[in-house]
């Protein structure tokens, strides 16, 4: 007997908010679980995805990045770093500034990290063609820029 449940089913038909929110749980619980399968904590992901994007950055950078405070994205950074994804280097130009790098470990994780979501992105998308899934980016697109303004506008008055 499974002990897992059933997924529940997705919202009705033109109910876009509720189906937006479903497919982000799903894929979020998905992308959680990969991350994990490579010894790392939700979130502690952003960080070696800065870093590959960047090269390196100190740890009040990578905190303005992942908008928290520098105490926080150091817990983050200490516990990569014992774990062998990071490392912490002083500058050259500058020796009281410390500099975080991804080691090697790091970057082989960040691949295995991309190739699974592209399978991911290839299984969402099953039987759309092209065409189709350009128009459902640029609806959502719409829907995106609807959030933006209405974050904006609710800030402004």
């Amino acid at each position: 007997m499974c002990n897992k449940r059933p997924l529940p089913p997705p919202p009705p038909r033109g109910s876009i908010g509720a189906r937006i929110g479903f497919i982000s749980r799903k894929s979020k619980n998905y992308f959680n679980q990969v991350v994990s399968e490579e010894g790392l904590f939700a979130g502690q992901h952003h960080i070696i995805m800065m870093l590959e994007r960047v090269g390196c950055a100190t740890v009040s950078q990578i905190a303005e990045e992942m908008r928290t405070t520098s105490a926080t994205a150091s817990v983050s950074i200490k516990r990569l770093e014992k774990a062998g994804f990071v490392e912490k280097r002083s500058s050259e130009s500058d020796a009281r500034i410390t500099k975080i790098y991804l080691t090697d470990k790091a970057l082989a994780v960040t691949q295995r990290i991309k190739a699974k979501m592209d399978e991911a992105e290839e299984s969402l998308t099953q039987g759309l063609t092209q065409e189709e899934k350009y128009l459902l980016s640029d609806l959502l697109d719409k829907v995106v820029n609807n959030i933006i303004s209405q974050k904006e506008c609710d800030e402004k008055c």
